[in-house]
């Protein structure tokens, strides 16, 4: 706790109320849009040639206290601390991002390291209030993308007391900072490259929430309390893997512009494969992974979409090589994932339903397909089209897992969010998501079409299951009865549950 106990001498600093850009009303009505505040201690030393407030050399950088109120009296900052460097003969701080609108500096106070108030504006009403053309609260706009300088009247605090300037107390809890500065990239799939991104960032250290603000596609100053030993960086963005970065106080404090820094953290999209089934070339060089080798002899029908896969039977399924999928998600009920794919039916459905029937079996569309996880009878099926034996058959995604030849966990989309239908020939995009915590902890299975959630499971359900199960590969197409319902293309799979589908039409 620090209280004011500088003297200086008495003079007054003459300094310029901001200047407000023009603009129309229009220019302020998005609440959501935002501009720039620019906050400023012009001519400090007009009364001072020596540089000197009294026998006190003025520091390069200066604090500033400050507290914003919104036009409903509501509280914006409340003593937010504000850097101001030197820039010649006067002090400025960077501009600062703020919400359109209008505002009022109800406080502000320019202290130095110890937290002594060296400058003070003066509030209306105050004792000391006649001696400037402007006591707070000094009113201003921010206008959408420009820029509004703010320049309060201050006046030296040479044996003042917190009275003669209208405030009750000179006395502030000294709360160290630190600062770093941040940029945030995003892999860019046509390019290859890394680019900058915007992003949202959460500083958390010790359960405490230090910083939670969206960052640019810039470099960032971030700044944050001190005194905690590690920080928690989390970073997330919409279609992207949630970036966790652990990293110690002594080597955070070291990353700043010209230094050791900035932090440069990359986000990524969590695709582990991506195949577009066309040919040999195209599977080995579409698998994306850390070798970008797919291991295994492909074995496929005759392209009929794009160069998809045309489901065929039997023998003639197919594949895959075996070991993809279980590389990189080995244990499917513990651990997210997302499996879609184009696909195009020879079929209609209407409202979830298939139109008429189709013939012999009840001919699956697998989307994928992996027993024998880990050496034991256990994976997935996804069936995102269930055709029925004689008559019409809702569509509709299983998960089986199977433990051994005992009991086996099924789930299905029986709980429908959004009908569902298309017509013959129509290219389809489907989703099959599972996420382990989805439901408050427990799973959750969903599938989408067509970027819209069709349907999900109500909860887990537990079944006898006597059979023996086959280890078959990790394949893509149809299922082995002999009938053809459409082809299957561009396959990806991700090591997460994705929510949103919009980039389903970008390569």
């Amino acid at each position: 706790m620090k209280t004011f106990n500088r003297i200086f001498a008495p003079f007054m600093i003459v300094a310029i109320f901001g200047l407000l850009l023009s603009c129309n009303e229009e220019e302020i009505s998005d609440p959501l849009a935002e501009g720039y505040v620019e906050i400023s201690l012009n001519e400090i030393y007009q009364n001072f040639p020596s540089g000197k407030a009294g026998d006190t050399e003025l520091p390069a950088q200066l604090n500033l206290l400050i507290s914003l109120e919104n036009t409903n009296g509501g509280i914006v900052w409340n003593s937010e601390e504000i850097k101001l460097k030197k820039w010649g003969e006067s002090y400025a701080s960077k501009p600062i991002r703020l919400q359109v609108g209008e505002y009022a500096v109800t406080e502000f106070l320019v202290v130095d390291y110890d937290y002594n108030v060296l400058l003070a504006a003066p509030v209306a009403g105050s004792p000391l209030a006649y001696l400037t053309d402007n006591p707070l609260p000094v009113s201003f706009i921010v206008y959408t993308g420009e820029t509004t300088s703010v320049t309060p009247q201050v006046l030296d605090a040479l044996n003042k007391k917190p009275e003669d300037f209208g405030y009750t107390s000179f006395k502030f809890d000294k709360i160290k900072t630190l600062d770093f500065d941040l940029r945030v990239f995003d892999l860019n799939r046509t390019t290859g490259e890394f680019v900058l991104s915007e992003a949202f960032l959460m500083v958390e250290a010790s359960g405490d929430i230090l910083f939670e603000k969206p960052v640019g596609n810039t470099s960032n100053h971030i700044t944050v309390r001190d005194g905690y030993e590690d920080y928690l960086l989390h970073v997330t963005k919409p279609n992207r893997v949630t970036l966790d970065t652990l990293i110690n106080e002594q080597v955070l404090k070291k990353l700043l512009e010209g230094k050791d820094g900035p932090l440069d953290l990359y986000l990524s999209d969590g695709l582990i494969v991506w195949n577009k089934l066309g040919s040999t070339d195209e599977l080995a060089n579409s698998e994306v992974g850390p070798s970008l080798v797919v291991p295994g002899t492909p074995n496929f029908a005759p392209a009929k979409f794009g160069n998809g896969v045309y489901p065929r039977y039997a023998s003639e399924i197919p594949e895959i090589p075996s070991g993809i999928f279980n590389e990189f998600i080995p244990n499917p009920l513990l651990e997210p994932w997302t499996i879609e794919v184009w696909y195009k039916p020879n079929y209609s459905v209407v409202d979830n339903r298939i139109v008429g029937t189709i013939p012999y079996g009840r001919a699956h569309v697998i989307v994928a397909n992996c027993w024998n996880w880990d050496g034991a009878n256990a994976g997935i099926r996804i069936v995102p089209i269930n055709g029925g034996y004689t008559g019409p058959t809702d569509v509709v995604a299983d998960l089986v897992y199977y433990k051994a030849l005992g009991d086996y966990y099924f789930f299905r989309n029986d709980v429908i969010d959004n009908d569902v239908s298309w017509n013959a020939g129509d290219l389809v995009h489907m989703a099959v998501v599972y996420d382990p915590t989805g439901y408050d902890g427990a799973p959750r299975f969903e599938l989408w079409v067509n970027g819209v959630l069709h349907g999900h499971s109500p909860e887990t359900e537990i079944h006898e299951y006597a059979e023996p199960v086959v280890a078959w590969p990790f394949y893509v197409g149809g299922h082995q009865y002999r009938v053809s319902n459409g082809v299957v293309d561009n396959m990806k799979v991700y090591q997460w549950a994705k929510t949103n589908f919009d980039d389903r039409d970008t390569e």
